[in-house]
């Protein structure tokens, strides 16, 4: 460390102080100067003056300051330096002695704790809260402070937990109930099912006791068992008269089914004798068309074989017209060549040879 590092804030302030009492001064001589009226031109150049003197001197001060902030701020960040330095000689040693008493102070107070444990464990028991949650060792670290903090936050969810199963099973022993009553219900129609029908719709068989519900039933049996009496003697009469009019109905049928055979034997025989006829006349008509196609198509023929024919010898006259007509264009052209006449082009048109020569050219 050199003599400057150490006589870093030795900074002169006299020149503060002595200012002090420049201004102090200053201030007191010209604290009443004012311009009295607007025409007072003497007084206002003299406050101008004055006022020019107090700026001159304000920035003078705010540059000293400066100075002496400059020689300050260098201080300060030598000072800043000075102190990490120092620090990182003792600072972690005391970060190391800081843990071993942080560990020593840790392990009284669990052991502390220790008198604590069967009770804080028999809290959390009684609210659901085991070994899997959280350990001996993890209680053990916690103050009272924060092992109460843990404690309302399980119970809280204990409690809803419990609050929840509580509103679950009031919601089965519902469900229950109500299963418990449709069976019962239940129950009572099979055991009223082959009395049908019965008129109990004003009662709900649940709700009533067994007594009522026997006296119910042993009037539902009698009634049905005197109306199933009833209807038997009705059934058998009206089976006696059914029996009469099935053998009526069998005597009738037997006559119709006599008069049905004869008629339709009869329609039989007709129906034969036309389909008969209609036989002979498509025999006959299939004959007479045949006859009339033979006819037609050797017709047809005999065309077909005049139309061969005339187109053939209108071909082979073409054909010699042709023959002819080349040997007369070919005789020509003999002719003119002969002549030694030059031939430009030949134009065909039908039966038309066209011959023509280029006689001169010239330009327009």
């Amino acid at each position: 460390m050199t003599p400057n590092e150490i006589t870093i804030w030795n900074i002169d302030l006299s020149t503060f102080s002595n200012k002090k009492e420049e201004l102090q001064k200053l201030f007191n001589q010209y604290k009443d100067l004012k311009i009295n009226w607007i025409d007072d031109i003497e007084w206002y150049k003299e406050v101008d003056r004055v006022r020019k003197l107090f700026k001159k001197t304000r920035t003078e001060i705010s540059n000293l300051r400066k100075e002496k902030s400059s020689i300050l701020t260098n201080a300060w960040k030598k000072l800043i330096k000075m102190e990490k330095d120092f620090l990182e000689i003792i600072h972690p040693q005391e970060i190391k002695f800081l843990k071993q008493q942080n560990k020593i102070d840790q392990l009284k107070k669990i052991e502390q704790r220790k008198v604590l444990l069967p009770d804080r464990k028999i809290m959390l028991f009684k609210i659901d809260v085991t070994k899997l949650d959280i350990s001996d060792d993890e209680i053990l670290k916690l103050d009272s402070d924060e092992f109460q903090k843990y404690y309302n936050e399980k119970k809280e969810l204990y409690l809803e937990e419990k609050e929840r199963k509580i509103k679950e099973q009031e919601k089965e022993n519902e469900r229950q109930r109500q299963v418990n009553i449709k069976n019962l219900e239940n129950d009572r129609i099979k055991i009223l099912e082959p009395y049908k029908p019965w008129n109990i719709s004003n009662l709900n068989l649940w709700e009533i006791d067994q007594n009522k519900f026997n006296e119910i039933f042993e009037s539902i049996k009698y009634n049905f068992e005197d109306k199933q009496k009833t209807e038997r003697l009705l059934k058998e009469k009206k089976e006696q008269e059914k029996l009469k009019q099935i053998e009526k109905d069998k005597k009738e049928a037997i006559k119709q089914a006599k008069q049905k055979a004869e008629l339709k034997a009869k329609k039989e025989k007709e129906k034969s004798e036309r389909e008969h006829q209609e036989a002979l006349q498509k025999v006959e008509k299939e004959k007479q068309d045949l006859i009339k196609k033979q006819a037609d198509d050797k017709a047809k023929k005999e065309k077909e074989e005049l139309m061969k024919k005339q187109e053939k010898e209108a071909e082979e006259k073409k054909k010699k017209e042709e023959s002819e007509r080349l040997g007369k264009e070919e005789k020509y052209k003999k002719f003119l060549e002969k002549n030694k006449w030059k031939f430009d082009s030949i134009k065909k048109e039908n039966w038309k040879v066209i011959l023509w020569k280029k006689i001169d050219e010239f330009i327009i």
